[in-house]
């Protein structure tokens, strides 16, 4: 855990691990509750997960964040958003803050189990105009690649095996190993090679419905396991954990605790729990926020799949 901090006033942090990994609450994604406690006590959750967060750059980059300040009321995208309200329907706010605490953690999957595929090719390199099809996509090996979907054949092989795995996960360089126009195929997972003939594919869900994804060749040098992807089942097993998978930056900026110009920026690869305890009675600037950022390797749109986690953000304060 990384911790960039600045603040003239005294703030108490403390970080936790290995936390509990049910969902706080059970909420969905950004859904948001305000409880009162005694008196005119009151306490704020929002709830995060990747899937929800794709504003910032339109869900096309493996960096997505959300935003939510506007103290003392609360907005999504702020300043200025759009106001957050309970489930009533009513805008929510607070007079003055308590605490804060911010929780990270993996979550729980029931998993099912996911088909799979495997194109074998001979050690001869596919004919000009050869064909593959993986789900929805037919791509074309060629000697000249002009269209999208286009697959250069390589000098050998194993470059046209290459070049394949390429198109298909758009990876690579586009124009030079497969054609202008090419996006990844979102049926399934970046495939894996085998051996010295063989690319192993895996539906990107699991399932049985993934069992209808057409896996057919029109060429003497290619040959496929069976005409669809096989072995997918519905959930078969209990829940399981995985590790974030990921990274989460949390900032909380604009004067959200003490001190002119505060800010502190936490960038967490493992479940913590942070609690921040600020002096009673302390009002945010209205420029505060808190910023949650989800970061992966893999390709955007961002998912549970590429960063396992869900964020709880909790503010105890007073509300009239």
């Amino acid at each position: 855990m990384n911790t960039t901090f600045s603040t003239s006033t005294r703030i108490s942090i403390t970080p936790t691990s290995d936390v509990s990994s049910s969902a706080t609450f059970g909420l969905a994604g950004n859904l948001s509750v305000e409880t009162s406690a005694e008196g005119d006590e009151a306490f704020f959750v929002r709830t995060f997960y990747p899937e929800f967060v794709n504003f910032d750059s339109g869900g096309s980059a493996a960096t997505d964040s959300f935003i939510f300040g506007d103290f003392p009321a609360f907005s999504d995208n702020a300043p200025g958003g759009t106001v957050v309200k309970d489930w009533n329907g009513n805008s929510l706010s607070m007079d003055t803050l308590k605490a804060i605490m911010i929780e990270v953690k993996p979550i729980q999957a029931y998993l099912g189990t996911a088909a799979t595929g495997t194109l074998t090719f001979t050690s001869t390199r596919p004919n000009n105009t050869d064909t593959v099809v993986i789900g929805s996509r037919t791509y074309t090996f060629k000697t000249t690649i002009s269209v999208a979907d286009d697959v250069l054949i390589g000098a050998s092989h194993t470059e046209s095996r290459l070049n394949l795995l390429r198109a298909v996960s758009l990876t690579g360089t586009i124009g030079t190993h497969y054609g202008t126009g090419t996006a990844i195929n979102t049926d399934v997972l970046i495939p894996v090679v085998s051996g010295t003939y063989d690319l192993l594919f895996t539906a990107a869900k699991t399932g049985v419905a993934a069992n209808l994804i057409a896996t057919t060749e029109t060429s003497p040098h290619l040959s496929w396991g069976a005409t669809t992807l096989t072995g997918g089942e519905d959930v078969t097993q209990p829940a399981v954990e995985r590790t974030l998978e990921g990274s989460v930056e949390i900032t909380l900026g604009g004067a959200m605790l003490p001190g002119a110009g505060s800010s502190m920026i936490y960038k967490i690869t493992t479940p913590s729990l942070l609690t921040f305890a600020v002096p009673a009675g302390w009002v945010p600037d209205p420029s505060g926020a808190i910023t949650v950022t989800f970061t992966t390797d893999q390709p955007a749109p961002l998912t549970d799949k590429d960063v396992n986690a869900v964020v709880t953000v909790a503010l105890i304060g007073s509300s009239t």
